[in-house]
């Protein structure tokens, strides 16, 4: 997030001095170039601060659910990872979109934590099984959309409560050992599972779709930013040291003076 110091002749949405929020690659560097497609007004009713935390999290959510997963209103849909920034973004995004919403983490606090964003239930993957606690709360049936950025022994659980016509969405790079899936399996079901990075879906919304949608809803409160803690630029070291430790909920800012 910040304010927009040049404008190239074909942009027409911003202007110097705009105050903008962004999806960029190189964070770090002292200035960067933006996507028009990828940077949106900031919404009058939120800081700096929280509009930092903003687009990588909650676009990367926006389309593993909309773009890729598909996702209906009615659906069940598990978001793994409820601590993590695309965590509580996809949670918050899933329920806004009229899902049914279920969670994941490694322990009671946050998944109740999670459950305190919306999610209609949350299950502690270091102490329950989760493939039967998932079938057990939707009957049965399975779960149609997962948002999944943790991979691994996660994923390989995941996949047996997978309903038919299913879709798991995984984001990054898994945690532990890669998994294969069962394509006979996956193929008479009808599942799909597809990978992304962030930035390789994000980039096509040319018109903007996700954005506006995302703006309006942190403007009415529907979704709101979830920031663990703010740290000086000099931190910077100590804040990656945070993220390695999985001690933190939501996103970190870091702040220039």
């Amino acid at each position: 997030a910040g304010t927009v110091e040049e404008v190239g002749e074909n942009i027409t949405t911003f202007k110097r001095g705009d105050r903008v929020m962004a999806l960029v690659r190189g964070g770090y560097a002292e200035f960067v170039t933006a996507r028009e497609a990828l940077a949106s007004h900031i919404p009058e009713t939120i800081s700096f601060i929280e509009a930092a935390s903003v687009p990588c999290v909650f676009l990367t959510a926006w389309y593993g659910l909309t773009a890729l997963g598909q996702m209906q209103s009615g659906e069940r849909v598990l978001i793994h990872a409820a601590g993590s920034g695309v965590g509580t973004a996809g949670i918050q995004l899933a329920k806004a979109l009229g899902a049914t919403v279920y969670t994941t983490a490694g322990t009671d606090l946050r998944v109740a934590r999670g459950i305190s964003l919306g999610a209609d239930a949350g299950i502690n993957y270091s102490t329950e099984d989760l493939t039967l606690q998932l079938l057990h709360l939707t009957g049965g049936s399975g779960v149609d959309v997962v948002l999944d950025n943790v991979g691994g022994g996660i994923f390989d659980a995941t996949l047996p409560a997978l309903a038919r016509d299913g879709r798991i969405v995984n984001v990054g790079s898994p945690a532990g050992t890669r998994s294969t899936v069962d394509e006979d399996t996956a193929n008479s079901k009808n599942q799909r599972v597809h990978s992304s990075q962030v930035f390789n879906n994000t980039q096509e919304d040319t018109e903007g779709s996700g954005w506006r949608q995302v703006s309006e809803w942190i403007a009415n409160d529907t979704i709101r930013t979830v920031i663990d803690r703010v740290l000086p630029w000099g931190q910077a070291d100590h804040a990656h040291k945070l993220l390695r430790s999985r001690s933190i909920f939501g996103k970190i800012v870091l702040t220039i003076e």
